[in-house]
């Protein structure tokens, strides 16, 4: 019988997430893979239940052939992305997404691809080489204490909010380290679905 999502995220998750997937790849059934790609594609580095294992695992099972990273002002999870995709026999790009103020520009007072905000856009950095990776991540990393301080407010209203109907809502991050694990950051965006999405299980 076929594992539940809610199963196959408590595997993929796990610390021994790697270990659990090449197991998966060998005892699931899977779908030819097709020639379908999609090169963006958040984490628990942003605000999404996926370890990066569990997001190769997802882009697998639904019969893509190339998966891509993009989380926010982060690439922390690229080397757990890369070693999944390169057990699962899948291509796989790396990457990041940031907002980007044009607030001093023609384009200040208008809505761009930012539903929520004139004058900021949603950019992101495709095609990051490798070996360039923790690089950029370090270089985010100021942005993302940036967010973070803006956010944790955010995150500790919804908190009181969703207490008693839901589990808690926190930073991304790996669940065992979500605190402190460096390259964690969330969008205000994202953070207003995420509540939304708690208060529909009353």
């Amino acid at each position: 019988m076929p594992r539940t999502r809610e199963e196959l995220l408590r595997l993929l998750n796990a610390e021994n997430g790697l270990d659990n997937l090449k197991m998966l790849l060998e005892t699931e059934p899977l779908p030819p893979v097709g020639r379908d790609v999609n090169n963006h594609i958040h984490t628990t580095y942003s605000f999404s239940p996926y370890s990066p294992t569990a997001a190769v695992w997802f882009a697998r099972a639904a019969g893509l052939c190339t998966c891509g990273l993009m989380d926010h002002d982060s690439i922390a999870g690229a080397g757990e992305f890369l070693a999944a995709a390169q057990a699962a026999r899948m291509g796989a790009t790396i990457g990041l997404e940031c907002r980007v103020s044009f607030k001093d520009t023609p384009f200040g007072d208008r809505k761009l691809n930012n539903p929520d905000q004139k004058g900021i856009v949603y950019m992101a950095l495709h095609g990051v080489p490798h070996d360039k990776a923790a690089g950029l991540n370090d270089f985010f990393a100021p942005y993302r204490e940036k967010r973070n301080d803006r956010n944790d407010p955010a995150i500790q209203l919804q908190q009181g909010r969703v207490r008693h109907r839901a589990a808690p809502v926190q930073r991304p991050g790996p669940a065992h380290d979500r605190r402190d694990r460096q390259g964690a950051g969330v969008g205000g965006f994202h953070q207003e679905r995420v509540e939304a999405a708690h208060l529909r299980q009353d």
